[in-house]
């Protein structure tokens, strides 16, 4: 198999894994949610050594393919901050939070 088509299997295997660790912390299913991170941690070591060998395979005359894998990790990069703002914004209003009288918690 193509190093380059592995990595990009891996990338979108990452996006599916950060969608679902996004719903996970919406629903607030946190096994689900540790299930996710897991998975991720084990993804992330696979990710680097993919990376690494596309671009001993690309060589340094392949700035456009580098260009691509950054463009890629950029984006999964915001979902992974936008799940750690939701994740945020979980714990510090715990479904079932009982609100003041001005909406405010407690």
């Amino acid at each position: 198999m193509n190093t380059g088509y592995e990595l990009e299997e891996a990338y979108a295997e990452w996006r599916g894994l950060a969608e679902s660790e996004g719903e996970a912390i919406r629903t607030q299913n946190w096994s689900q949610l540790a299930v996710c991170q897991k998975a991720l941690g084990h993804l992330q070591e696979r990710i680097t050594d993919l990376t690494q060998a596309v671009r001993a395979e690309a060589g340094p005359e392949s700035p456009a393919r580098e260009l691509a894998l950054r463009s890629i990790v950029g984006e999964l990069i915001q979902l992974e901050r936008r799940n750690q703002t939701l994740l945020d914004g979980a714990y510090r209003f715990p479904q079932g939070c009982v609100h003041g009288v001005n909406g405010e918690a407690p």
